[in-house]
């Protein structure tokens, strides 16, 4: 009588075969990063610029400068995060936003503001938090990389986004 594989063995068969797209992915968003970084740096600013009690929205800069290496760095979009919905210049929230940002070598440094209102008003939504202060870009390098990057912020920034979110949805 021929024995059939234990279920647990199918399942960690599939599992391995699946396990090699995330591999492939996570393999793609590290050389998207590296190219991205060879030809320009994307840095948050220091501050976040909003007013207490106000209930408008806030504004992060993110300035993306040259290397001064070869080849160029398109773009195309940011995209809000769990957290923070992007806001256009209406005022309307919008979960992404187009951009046209390209950086060559011999560019001037270039400014995306980012003008951020909560997605949601919700306590659990802070204290869950993992990734709402990371903000993805849309991203096309010279050489054919593309994909999504991801733009942190520091210690202090992240403490101002807390702060303006509680703030702003009227929490202790």
């Amino acid at each position: 009588v021929p024995r059939t594989p234990a279920p647990t063995w199918r399942w960690r068969s599939r599992w391995t075969a699946a396990s090699f797209s995330i591999i492939d992915a996570i393999n793609l968003e590290d050389c998207l990063a590296e190219a991205v970084s060879a030809i320009a740096t994307i840095r948050p600013s220091d501050s976040l610029v909003w007013t207490s009690g106000a209930h408008l929205p806030a504004t992060l800069e993110l300035t993306v400068s040259p290397t001064g290496e070869t080849g160029s760095l398109t773009i195309t979009e940011t995209t809000s995060t769990v957290l923070l919905s992007l806001v256009d210049d209406t005022g309307v929230p919008a979960f992404s936003l187009p951009q046209t940002v390209v950086v060559g070598a011999d560019s001037e440094p270039t400014t995306i503001q980012l003008r951020l209102i909560p997605a949601r008003c919700d306590p659990h939504a802070v204290a869950e938090d993992k990734r709402g202060t990371i903000f993805p870009l849309q991203a096309l390098t010279s050489d054919g990389h593309s994909g999504q990057v991801v733009v942190p912020v520091g210690d202090a920034v992240r403490a101002e986004l807390y702060a303006f979110y509680a703030d702003y949805c009227g929490l202790p």
